[in-house]
C-alpha cells in the first residue's frame, strides 16, 4: 500500500511554525493577595513579616507573572488578587492594567471591591464562576465538606455558594468532573467524589509562585472553549457565555 505525504514548502512551513509561536497560551492563577501582610506568615512566603516584606513579596509575584505571561496570552485569575487598592502609593488599577495578557477575573472571598473597580484594572469580565464543558472554574474547590477548608470554619456566604454550585459538580449529576480552583493556597484537596481538582494558587509548591499553563495539547477542549470565550468577550458578544452566581 502506498501512502502519500504532503510536503510543506519553505514559506508554508515557516507560516505553520510562526502560527504555533504566535498562538496565545492559556494561564490560570490565583491568590496573589497583593498588599496582604498576614499571607506571608500564613503561607510561609520567603519574606520578612514587615511592610518591606509585603513590598518584596508583591514585587516578586508580579515579576514571576511578567516573566511567564506574554501580551497575547489568555489569563484567568481565580480570585484574591489584592488586599488593598494601593501598592507603595501606586493604584492597583495602574499595576494590574500594565500586566501582560488578556485577563478575566473570577472573584474570591477577598475581592470585595465593586466589579467596576476590576474592570478598570483591565479585566474583560468579572465572574463568580465559569463553566467550560467538563471544567468548572471558581475560587473555591467546592468540596462536599462545605464548612471547613484548611481547618477553618468558612463564612455563611461560602456555604451558600457551595450549596448553590454543588449541582454542577460530580459524576452523579452528569455535569463537571474537573474543578480548577484557588483558595486553599499550599494545600491539595483530595475528595472521594469523582472530581479531579487543579490547585492554581501561586503558593501551591508545584506552581512556583507563577501562573499555571493549561496547554492546548494536554487540555484541548478547555483551551478551545476558553479561546472562543475570550474572542466573544473581545467582540462584545458575551450573551450566554458568562456564568454568574
Amino acid at each position: 500500500m502506498l501512502f502519500k505525504f504532503q510536503t510543506l514548502k519553505g514559506d508554508q512551513y515557516m507560516s505553520t511554525v510562526q502560527d504555533r509561536v504566535d498562538a496565545p497560551r492559556l494561564f490560570i492563577t490565583s491568590d496573589l493577595h497583593l498588599g496582604h501582610k498576614n499571607i506571608i506568615q500564613y503561607c510561609n512566603r520567603p519574606f520578612d513579616f514587615t511592610e518591606q516584606g509585603i513590598e518584596e513579596s508583591d514585587d516578586f509575584l508580579l515579576a514571576q507573572y511578567r516573566d511567564t505571561v506574554k501580551e497575547n496570552d489568555m489569563v484567568i485569575f481565580l480570585g484574591d488578587l489584592t488586599f488593598k487598592k494601593n501598592h507603595k502609593g501606586q493604584k492597583m488599577t495602574e499595576i494590574i492594567t500594565k500586566l501582560p495578557g488578556r485577563k478575566v477575573l473570577i472573584k474570591g472571598n477577598h475581592d470585595w471591591y465593586k466589579d467596576s473597580f476590576y474592570r478598570k484594572c483591565g479585566f474583560l469580565s468579572v465572574n463568580r464562576y465559569l463553566i467550560f464543558g467538563d471544567y468548572f472554574l471558581c475560587h473555591f474547590p467546592v468540596t462536599g465538606k462545605a464548612d471547613f477548608i484548611n481547618g477553618r470554619l468558612m463564612d455563611e456566604e461560602y456555604c451558600k455558594f457551595v450549596k448553590a454550585t454543588r449541582g454542577f459538580i460530580g459524576e452523579k449529576t452528569g455535569f463537571c468532573t474537573r474543578i480548577i480552583h484557588g483558595h486553599t493556597h499550599t494545600q491539595r484537596v483530595d475528595e472521594d467524589d469523582g472530581v479531579t481538582r487543579y490547585n492554581c494558587c501561586v503558593d501551591y509548591k508545584p506552581n512556583h509562585y507563577a501562573p499555571v499553563e493549561f496547554t492546548k495539547v494536554k487540555f484541548p477542549d478547555l483551551y478551545t472553549e476558553v479561546a472562543d470565550y475570550f474572542q466573544a468577550l473581545e467582540s462584545k458578544q458575551t450573551e450566554g457565555k458568562t456564568k454568574f452566581f
